[in-house]
């Protein structure tokens, strides 16, 4: 999965979050952020799926800045 950020600020990582239901997410990887930064920032993780039987897959990714807060 690839993702891009236009801008950052006090940011500390992002967390990928998969679900098989759309409903019930558990925690799939975890990529660490530039930080602060006015420049397009590119990002990509691979997920290991060979083991889930579902058809589709859904994902959602949760920010989290260095003072906790997520978003």
């Amino acid at each position: 999965m690839k993702w891009t950020t236009a801008t950052e600020t006090n940011l500390s990582h992002f967390v990928i979050e998969r679900s098989t239901d759309g409903t019930n997410f558990s925690d799939a990887g975890m990529m660490f952020a530039y930080g602060n930064t006015t420049a397009k920032s590119d990002y990509a993780l691979s997920d290991n799926i060979s083991n889930i039987q579902s058809g589709i897959i859904y994902y959602r990714l949760r920010s989290v800045d260095v003072d906790g807060k997520t978003q």
